[in-house]
């Protein structure tokens, strides 16, 4: 196990977390070791104490420089996270859920989650704790359920197993897949919170489109997103998302490794969130699944936006070429409130993405270069509209605001003093309609 022995020491468990422990019981088990097991490496690892951890984890964060705080009061359970400077390692200790260890294991979702080691100064394949066969599940690429109950238990675990498969490239096992689909409809009881939450770990796997696949057939869609309308199906919403994930992986993902943070907001990353748009857009369900799902408004707003963007508005960019870089930064602009994302959507349903990644690029990079807190400030103040005009009603200056930059974009204003007189004109004209007879 020498993949683990590394991990440990890198991550300070051996010697340090040994040293705190002082020769009481700690074991790791779940994800870090079965990816360990896989041959991969984890930056996130459970441990386990038959004790109220709390002392531990604390005394292991003074002593590695990380920080500490409790996740859940009513479980004692504690988090250690060290900066993404020194590593960016994440500690979740948590006591033993049963009397025992092996119970505890039992009580698990999957067998290869259901592995545990004992903490020691020395590792050994001898001290791997497996009951339930996880190992060999592992080995063999098979998800197996721990229990027949494990689902009944927390249905969450449906949307769970899902999400394993696609990201561990595994296989569900055929009697827990049985499971998962005799437990699929307990999904609508679940918080919604805990649903987005896997949701956006489902659609950020890159093999998504397997994941659609056997939400489909848990007869998931419904308790998702609520009925479709007459004109969507789940199908158009899968083809759709399978556009969006070639589009990404074939030019347009460079966009978001550029220009975004990565991240949406409830964890959703930008990919994630662009492929959920896609398979609303086909799907196109007959409620509000970003009110279903307790997703923010602005993400909601968001993937409402994405889905009214047409994919021929990125024919606009080619008369673009010569316009100027504020022009192009305003035309990024009005693609909604995330633009890069805006962005993204047009051209991963291009035939070729990347023959439009150049001019992209560069209309991103006039965008940010134009950006002030946060906005493209425009060519002309509210106050000269005010002192210059008399226009001091504030929808009234708004109006004339978006006025002037629909000009901007048609390429009939370009300068400050051509807005002016833009603006001069503008007013002239609404005067003389007020005072023609009718």
């Amino acid at each position: 196990m020498d993949i683990l022995h590394a991990q440990l020491v890198a991550a300070r468990i051996l010697p340090d977390l040994v040293d705190v422990l002082s020769g009481r019981p700690c074991w790791l088990v779940g994800g870090a070791l079965r990816d360990a097991l896989r041959g991969e490496v984890s930056k996130d690892f459970d441990l386990a104490t038959p004790d109220i951890p709390t002392i531990i984890a604390q005394a292991f964060a003074m002593r590695i420089g990380g920080h500490w705080f409790l996740m859940d009061s009513h479980r004692h359970q504690s988090r250690v996270i060290v900066p993404r400077e020194a590593g960016g390692w994440i500690f979740d200790f948590a006591p033993l859920r049963a009397a025992t260890l092996h119970e505890d294991l039992r009580l698990r979702d999957f067998t290869a989650n259901a592995v545990a080691w004992p903490l020691s100064a020395a590792v050994t394949k001898a001290d791997l704790i497996d009951p339930l066969g996880g190992r060999s599940d592992i080995e063999s690429g098979l998800l197996g359920a721990c229990s027949p109950g494990v689902f009944h238990d927390d249905p969450l675990r449906v949307l769970r197993g899902v999400r394993l498969a696609a990201t561990l490239g595994m296989e569900i096992e055929s009697e827990t897949f049985a499971l998962m689909n005799e437990a699929a409809p307990k999904l609508a009881a679940v918080a919604a919170e805990r649903i987005q939450g896997e949701l956006g770990l489902i659609f950020a796997a890159p093999k998504v489109g397997e994941s659609l696949a056997r939400l489909h057939a848990l007869g998931a869609p419904l308790l998702l997103f609520g009925p479709s309308t007459a004109w969507g199906s789940w199908e158009a919403g899968a083809n759709l998302v399978a556009r969006i994930s070639a589009g990404l992986e074939h030019g347009a993902g460079e966009l978001l490794a550029e220009f975004s943070e990565g991240e949406g907001e409830e964890s959703w990353s930008a990919a994630a969130l662009l492929k959920l748009a896609a398979l609303l857009a086909g799907y196109r369900p007959s409620v509000d699944v970003g009110e279903r799902l307790r997703l923010s408004r602005r993400t909601g707003n968001l993937l409402r936006r994405l889905r009214e963007l047409p994919p021929e508005t990125l024919d606009e960019l080619r008369t673009l070429r010569d316009g100027g870089p504020r022009r192009r930064a305003l035309w990024v602009e009005q693609l909604g409130i995330e633009p890069v994302l805006g962005l993204t959507w047009l051209l991963c349903q291009t035939d070729d993405p990347c023959r439009w990644l150049e001019e992209a690029r560069r209309a991103l990079k006039d965008y940010c270069d134009h950006l002030h807190h946060g906005r493209i400030p425009d060519l002309i103040d509210g106050a000269w509209l005010r002192e210059r005009l008399g226009i001091d009603e504030g929808r009234m200056v708004g109006d004339c605001l978006r006025t002037l930059r629909a000009a901007e974009l048609s390429g009939r204003v370009k300068t400050p003093k051509e807005a002016r007189k833009f603006l001069e004109s503008l007013a002239e004209k609404n005067i003389d309609k007020e005072i023609d007879p009718p």
